[in-house]
């Protein structure tokens, strides 16, 4: 048996197969993105006849060192991924901390509700109407104009002892013993919030959406998305619809995986270069000029490390014949980010993912193959 083979058998085929398990289980945002990422490695040098399993291995790894950075305590993932598999256990309405939050809450409105919302204080929680008495539920828990919040929102990668990109908190971990106090994100604050409301007897679910996770109650004895039902609890129209909802039981598809995906990708695309990209180079942050050169400073990195990942371990230095390669990827990158820079201008944020994407893609196509050689100019440059 071939080294290569051997070598894929066994460390590449592993990486891959977990890279997969990932997908399948880490819907739908990540699994969208990783779906992405799959299609440009297998396009850009997956597919190269030549070194077929040494490829197929370097892009397992490739997704592992990814995945090590968006988790970087591997202690975790074990918790992670089974939080994510059968996310019902996240909500957990019987948990001791959630029937003490129960009694922190009355206590509360009894103490606050003149202060904030203008009700007589002998103005009995039963007595509100049930749509009104959720929203009280959810300021009580997190609100960005209440002061006396529960949870305090708190970013994962910031959050210790977790550092990661999305860390899936329970009610146990994100509350202290009295849950008097917690710190999470967006997730935290609907685990949270799902398992108090479904404990006082609501037909509350967790939905996630554009990099959000909100909660939504359902009244009237239905399920059904009308006028005014459910009610959604911490979300803003921005957020647009949900992709999945989910409680301590079933999980309810709302609309077409396919549609979500490609809400995704434009949505989020719209976000990064409409919101962030664009700001970025017109100098919304600092000096224009700084932006640019830091842009494409960066990109020279880049195609230096495209490189370099795509001669390993056949040899593990440069060569000169790299240039080329390298000059290529760099000048093409440039290119890019002016036709992005142009896009965004006239309101074309949301084609960003598509065309970074598939530009990527064609980048190391044609490094992996060394067909920068024969574009003129740069050929020039691919001398050994």
């Amino acid at each position: 048996m071939r080294k290569q083979n051997l070598i894929f058998i066994l460390l590449g085929l592993p990486t891959l197969i977990f890279q997969y398990f990932i997908i399948i289980n880490f819907y739908l945002i990540m699994s969208t993105f990783l779906l992405v990422f799959n299609g440009i490695c297998i396009a850009g040098f997956c597919l190269h006849k030549k070194d077929i399993p040494l490829n197929l291995t370097k892009f397992g790894l490739l997704f592992m060192l990814l995945f090590l950075f968006l988790f970087p305590n591997p202690l975790d993932w074990g918790t992670q991924i089974s939080r994510r598999i059968n996310r019902h256990q996240l909500i957990t309405p019987n948990d001791p901390k959630i029937a003490i939050l129960n009694e922190s809450f009355y206590i509360w409105y009894s103490k606050y509700n003149a202060t904030y919302f203008g009700y007589n204080i002998s103005e009995k929680f039963q007595n509100l109407d049930e749509k009104l008495q959720v929203k009280l539920v959810q300021f009580f828990i997190y609100n960005r104009s209440n002061p006396n919040s529960i949870v305090h929102y708190s970013y994962d990668f910031l959050n210790p002892p977790r550092y990661a990109y999305d860390h899936i908190a329970t009610v146990n971990e994100i509350l202290n013993e009295n849950a008097s106090y917690g710190t999470d994100d967006c997730d935290g604050i609907a685990i949270v919030t799902c398992s108090l409301l479904i404990y006082m007897g609501y037909d509350a679910w967790i939905a996630e959406g554009d990099f959000h996770w909100w909660t939504v109650v359902f009244f009237n004895g239905t399920r059904n998305w009308d006028k005014g039902n459910p009610v959604q609890l911490n979300w803003w129209p921005s957020v647009g619809k949900p992709y999945y909802i989910f409680n301590d039981r079933y999980i309810m598809i709302t609309q077409p995986v396919t549609l979500s995906m490609m809400s995704i990708l434009s949505e989020t695309g719209d976000y990064i270069y409409g919101k962030f990209y664009y700001k970025f180079l017109i100098g919304d942050y600092i000096n224009p000029i700084i932006s640019w050169m830091i842009l494409i400073i960066s990109f020279f990195i880049l195609s230096i490390l495209i490189q370099y990942f795509l001669i390993i371990p056949k040899r593990w230095k440069f060569k000169k014949s790299d240039f080329s390669n390298i000059l290529f990827a760099w000048i093409y990158l440039i290119l890019i980010s002016l036709l992005l820079f142009i896009l965004v201008h006239f309101g074309f944020s949301f084609l960003g993912h598509l065309i970074v994407f598939v530009n990527l893609a064609i980048i190391i196509f044609i490094m992996d193959r060394n067909l920068s050689k024969f574009i003129s100019v740069i050929g020039k440059f691919h001398k050994n």
